[in-house]
């Protein structure tokens, strides 16, 4: 087998590995999602409604006391913990149609990126971008949307 093969192989194999993690990540908000929603642990911080009549939910949640990542697997402590951000966008259609997503902070605030400039749901999520709260990194334990 010839270098150029070997590291084609080896580019697809870490590909392939980012990927997987990637799916996994995915995996682990929604299931955190699900949590927080339950306990009531969303802050809304901005609705829009589209020419479709649809109404745009977006709210913020603090995923507490995650592992840290590691190169070896050992055991947590309360020192190797993070908090992370994440975004549930929730839409509503006329019919009582409804659709969740969940995003890294991150993850949602690279969205525009990928849609046409212009369109009316890029511009729906950049005006949701400049809604998250900055000042803020985490949620204040019992204020949410529906208990204010």
């Amino acid at each position: 087998m010839s270098a150029s093969s070997v590291r084609d192989l080896e580019y697809a194999a870490k590909a392939q590995f980012v990927r997987a993690q990637k799916a996994e990540q995915k995996a682990e908000d929604i299931q955190h999602a699900l949590n927080l929603m339950l306990n009531l642990g969303f802050e809304r911080f901005h609705t829009a409604l589209t020419m479709n009549g649809a109404v745009h939910e977006f709210e913020l949640g603090t995923v507490r006391n995650l592992p840290a990542p590691s190169e070896i697997d050992w055991p947590v402590t309360p020192k190797r913990t993070r908090n992370r951000r994440i975004v549930l966008w929730r839409t509503m259609f006329p019919g009582s149609h409804h659709y969740a997503s969940v995003f890294q902070d991150a993850e949602f605030r690279s969205l525009p990126e990928h849609l046409e400039t212009g369109s009316e749901l890029r511009n729906l999520l950049e005006a949701a971008i400049e809604k998250i709260p900055i000042g803020r990194p985490l949620l204040v334990k019992g204020r949410t949307a529906r208990n204010r």
